[in-house]
């Protein structure tokens, strides 16, 4: 059983990925994914630091051991970067949403329900097991229970709000979204120390260590989601934010 859904893990992964690149094409955009920059995408995982523009991001970069200011310099050079695709920086508002709402929204919606499954599998399996990760199957129901909350907010009410922004029509605060991502940030550390850094130990079985590439995955997907809303999308409406 462990190999079977250990092989529809990755199934479902890779027609994931297949479906989030038709529906990035189908509304327009040629966005990169972030990481496509290796040596960003090394310094990004080596130190998982969700948003290095925040305070306790900041602090965790610290504990790291990384300059926070050159990690943050390196993400945003990952959304100003030339090549043959546009990236998120020079994305319009318009265009920026649709593809947070495309290439995060979805992709956290479709990998949370399979993490939560195979990770009360892993737990009750392995329970004798000194390693395994107790724990992490409700860390990841509260994820998912913040994230849709928190989504669901940004859908109905703040994105359609900020494509009005031309019309004077926009007096929500973003303040309070802010707050909600270092908050998805502490359950992110939380992951990292529930599963050793996503290491996985000898002989662990084909579940565990599809367990533990998703969970760095949604991971890797959450920081890049919240980095592009925190540093980009966000700072476009500032000033509207400063008098709500």
């Amino acid at each position: 059983m462990c190999a079977v859904r250990a092989l529809r893990v990755a199934r479902d992964g890779l027609a994931a990925h297949r479906e989030r690149a038709q529906v990035v094409q189908q509304r327009g955009t040629r966005a990169r994914r972030l990481h496509s920059d290796q040596q960003v995408q090394d310094l990004h995982r080596e130190h998982r630091a969700n948003d290095a523009g925040s305070g306790p991001e900041r602090g965790a970069a610290h504990r790291r051991g990384v300059d926070p200011d050159e990690l943050e310099r390196a993400l945003e050079a990952l959304g100003t970067g030339a090549g043959d695709t546009t990236a998120p920086a020079a994305m319009d508002s318009d265009e920026l949403i649709d593809h947070i709402e495309a290439c995060y929204h979805e992709a956290h919606r479709r990998a949370l329900p399979e993490l939560i499954a195979l990770s009360r599998k892993v737990e009750a399996v392995h329970r004798e097991h000194p390693k395994v990760p107790v724990g992490l199957s409700d860390a990841l129901r509260q994820m998912q229970s913040d994230l849709e909350r928190h989504m669901a907010k940004e859908e109905a009410i703040l994105f359609p709000a900020m494509r009005q922004w031309a019309k004077g029509k926009f007096d929500i605060p973003i303040s309070e979204l802010r707050h909600e991502h270092d908050d998805q940030g502490t359950l992110l550390r939380l992951l990292e120390s529930l599963t050793d850094d996503f290491a996985t130990p000898d002989g662990a079985c084909r579940s565990w260590q599809a367990l533990y590439v998703g969970t760095a995955q949604l991971a890797e997907d959450l920081m890049e989601h919240i980095h592009l809303e925190n540093n980009i999308l966000f700072p476009r409406f500032a000033a509207t934010e400063s008098r709500a």
